[in-house]
């Protein structure tokens, strides 16, 4: 009975109580794994910045999600519980996955905040950063070399960094009660996961973006100015041809996702009045 006792309180117990926690960064490592491939993935089809390099002279919108973003997306779809309704509002609450929380009675979180709750916003845990780059090769350099050109001469400007990595870390919270260590030394425990993806990324940064840059490869684009316009103006309004009108004849002109103009709406002006568009 006594060597049982002995046993029970320097390796049993101990061991019964470790195992858990154990168990639940082991969960947490692989919670990092996975969004390390969900922010690699998520810079494929999103920007990180507003304005890239490549869109120069496209003053309109582009998809772009910020690091911060991701990182908040992350905690919210991959650290939360399974059945958590997916919000693509940051602000949005959401319930953290019950197995990551310590059975100490309060049910702590094990991942650390790394941004504290505001008024407006729950804490953020999970802290990211995404880089793109060119991969290396003789034939990639040739191939950027050519987009370059095109570019140089065209609006035709390609983005030629397929190369996306992403750094993800969950800090956890101090556990020296549990492994019976004093200080620091497992307090500053952080769960870190590094991925990267080679893909063909969206050069579009939207639908308008799209056709801005396919425009930039007609011919016609010479001619999409106000000078030109003007002159349109004047000939279709002079009555010698309507179709000169720069509503109908739209140099540089292109759409993505054409449609036959009475699925777009109800006409509004029969063929021939004044407030007639020509179908655009």
């Amino acid at each position: 009975m006594t060597e049982f006792l002995i046993v029970a309180v320097t390796v049993l117990v101990p061991l019964f109580l470790i195992i858990p926690v154990v168990a639940k960064l082991i969960a947490l490592k692989q919670d990092t794994e996975l969004a390390a491939r969900y922010a690699a993935w998520e810079r494929t089809v999103w920007y990180q910045e507003e304005s890239p390099g490549h869109l120069d002279g496209f003053g309109g919108m582009v998809n772009h999600k910020t690091d911060e973003q991701v990182g908040r997306e992350i905690d919210a779809r991959i650290l939360a519980r399974a059945a958590e309704p997916l919000a693509s509002d940051p602000s949005v609450p959401f319930t953290f996955d019950p197995f990551l929380r310590r059975q100490n009675g309060d049910l702590e979180v094990l991942a650390r905040e790394s941004v504290p709750a505001t008024a407006d916003m729950p804490p953020a845990y999970t802290s990211q950063h995404a880089t793109q780059s060119s991969p290396s090769g003789d034939l990639n350099e040739a191939m950027t070399g050519l987009i370059d050109l095109v570019g140089d001469i065209s609006r035709f400007s390609l983005n030629t960094e397929g190369q996306f990595a992403a750094d993800v870390s969950i800090p956890v919270i101090g556990l020296g009660d549990v492994f019976g260590v004093a200080g620091d030394a497992v307090g500053s425990l952080v769960m870190r996961s590094r991925n990267v993806l080679l893909a063909e990324s969206w050069s579009a940064g939207a639908r308008d973006h799209a056709e801005h840059l396919v425009s930039g490869l007609l011919v016609s684009q010479v001619l999409d100015n106000d000078y030109v316009e003007e002159a349109q103006n004047a000939v279709s309004w002079a009555g010698i041809a309507r179709e000169f009108d720069p509503d109908c004849l739209r140099f540089g002109h292109t759409d993505i996702e054409p449609l036959p103009s009475q699925r777009l709406g109800p006409a509004v002006a029969a063929p021939g009045s004044r407030g007639y568009s020509c179908g655009y």
